[in-house]
């Protein structure tokens, strides 16, 4: 293995690190029917981009503070849910969305890598690889 298959392997290494810390991505359970109506627009959680959820969410957080600060605290409803429900369901859905990005953002790094390896490193590995699948099987 040359210099910059080595360097290769130990950044496909930390790549491989990376991912397991970023662990499984959790299904996601909704309290709420994920349908909100606000300022006359309907949301759709499961659909409506990044953005969009961090500004729902900006818009509950703030609904949520002003009911408390107005004495009547996890009484604000909206589309039949109070504004905690939103926020735990839209936070979730954003820490979903980051993992599945930077799940695709180090795979796209790992694919660079590969390719840069020389043909003997890919060889090596391929052969390392079939000879794991052999010992699983036996």
């Amino acid at each position: 293995m040359n210099k910059n298959d080595s360097a290769i392997m130990q950044l496909k290494e930390q790549i491989a690190q990376k991912k397991k810390s970023i662990g499984e991505i959790k299904r996601f359970s909704p309290l709420t029917s994920c349908s909100l109506d606000l300022d006359g627009t309907r949301y759709n959680l499961h659909v409506v981009s990044r953005e969009t959820l961090i500004y729902i969410l900006c818009k509950m957080h703030l609904l949520n503070d002003m009911s408390k600060n107005l004495g009547y605290p996890n009484q604000c409803v909206i589309s039949g849910f109070s504004t905690e429900s939103w926020i735990c369901d839209i936070a979730d859905r954003l820490t979903i969305i980051s993992q599945k990005e930077k799940i695709e953002q180090l795979a796209k790094m790992e694919e660079k890598l590969n390719q840069l390896l020389t043909v003997d490193t890919k060889t090596e590995l391929q052969i390392s690889e079939i000879a794991k699948m052999l010992d699983m099987k036996e």
